[in-house]
């Protein structure tokens, strides 16, 4: 643990000053059609729409806008934040290693045409029809399928190898083929063997009470149910109407995104809360089925997903910081491989904020949702860390803290005895930190 001097001590964030407890569901009403277009699939830990709504409203206006506006979301998951976004009239761009999420979010953000949708619906329906039982076998006999006949019914798989034979039959534009992939991925969980209520995939003893004996259901039952219920929300008017202006999505990592530098005049994102949630555990029934990802490939994506709780880091390293330090050391002292985790996830996020910092304009604004968490019984204060790194990358936070308490909402609040709930998350904005007039909030 390194030394840090009494100034340093005093220029960490032990305490933010001047924060506003706010119920941001009170303060801003979302439009319907936004709200279903937001839960087009149930993806874990969406942002709120409230939450991104209500940042997209308070955002300053440049004093000489050059429109469309573009905002850029480094950890964009399922696309809240593009989609409040594309409905301010910006240009939106999104970024996510995960094959599923940037999926997602490019079907949130695309525009379709309901003849257009009938049209290859149909068509995938005579694809199925035209795929013989032989043709699945080598699919169902790869790895990817042998690992899932746990979670799945053999009459299941069969109904995913057809489906996508069928779908690889179909020479369609990219956006209709990504919409049939996010109805069918939306499809598998409610028809395997894992709990409903639970998000990371569990067999528990209450679902397999409720499963017993009997058919399993249909995928392509569930298939034409959620096809039918995403092309409805797609296509209100509202969403009919907005403007694209060349956004898009990325399967990339935040840490080497694929921009110029000062390209952003606003940056969104909620990085991943610290031990908080597992991604890629809770959509990999998703990913091995649709063949987004092998089992090598998921093994991977894992690993180098940032705040993943299977990859502890080599080695505690000093961040030069004293309350990332100290919270560090604190952990150190109970749980070494969680002290590891810590540091790694938090160099981890200095990384990302530098690419932020670099892609920002000067007179940008950069918008983090991140929530506390606990560990080994210690309170991680990963909004208050978070300020600290912006600090060390030359961000300064521009406006009073905003504290929202959670309500669970596809997000694992309690993990175990150690690990405690999820109580609250901030939204902190931060500016360059050149362009003076904003005092620290911190002390």
């Amino acid at each position: 643990m390194p030394r840090h001097s009494r100034t340093e001590r005093s220029n960490s964030t032990m305490q933010f000053r001047g924060t506003r407890r706010l119920d941001v569901r009170a303060i801003c009403d979302v439009a319907t059609p936004i709200r279903k277009a937001s839960w087009i699939h149930p993806y874990p830990a969406k942002m709120l729409g409230e939450i991104a709504g209500s940042i997209v409203l308070s955002l300053p206006v440049p004093r000489e806008p050059r429109f469309p506006l573009t905002m850029v979301d480094p950890m964009c998951g399922s696309g809240t934040t593009l989609l409040y976004g594309l409905c301010a009239g910006w240009t939106v761009k999104g970024f996510d290693p995960n094959p599923l999420a940037a999926l997602i979010s490019r079907v949130k953000i695309a525009r379709y045409e309901e003849k257009t949708l009938e049209f290859w619906l149909q068509k995938l329906a005579k694809a199925i029809l035209a795929v013989r039982h032989k043709d699945t076998i080598a699919l169902k006999e790869s790895d990817e399928f042998a690992s899932l006949r746990y979670w799945l019914w053999p009459s299941v798989l069969d109904e995913i190898a057809t489906f996508r034979l069928a779908l690889d039959e179909l020479s369609l534009p990219t956006k209709y083929r990504n919409f049939l992939l996010v109805a069918a991925s939306s499809s598998i969980r409610p028809v395997s063997k894992a709990d409903p209520e639970v998000v990371p995939p569990t067999i528990s003893k209450k679902t397999q009470k409720a499963l017993g004996p009997g058919r399993p259901r249909s995928f392509f039952t569930a298939f034409n149910f959620q096809a039918k219920k995403i092309k409805s929300s797609l296509l209100a008017t509202m969403l009919q109407g907005l403007q694209r202006h060349g956004s898009r999505v990325r399967c990339e990592d935040a840490r080497g995104l694929d921009l110029e530098g000062g390209c952003a005049d606003y940056i969104i994102m909620s990085p991943p809360y610290f031990t908080a949630h597992d991604y890629v555990r809770s959509v990999h029934l998703e990913l091995l089925a649709l063949g987004m990802c092998s089992i090598k490939e998921l093994h991977e994506l894992r690993v180098r997903t940032i705040g993943s709780a299977s990859a502890y880091g080599n080695r505690i390293s000093s961040l030069g910081l004293y309350h990332c330090d100290s919270t560090i050391e604190n952990i150190r002292k109970r749980h070494e491989q969680r002290a590891r985790m810590l540091c790694r996830y938090l160099l981890q996020m200095k990384d990302v904020l530098s690419e932020c910092t670099r892609i920002l304009k000067p007179q940008g604004s950069l918008v983090i949702v991140i929530g506390g968490s606990t560990s080994q019984g210690l309170t991680v204060p990963t909004a208050k860390l978070i300020a600290e790194l912006c600090s060390s990358v030359g961000m300064q936070l521009d406006s009073m803290p905003v504290v929202n308490a959670i309500r669970s909402r596809g997000f694992m609040t309690r993990r175990n005895v150690t690990a405690g709930v999820i109580e609250d998350e901030w939204i902190l904005r931060f500016t360059h930190s050149e362009r003076g007039g904003a005092i620290p909030r911190f002390t």
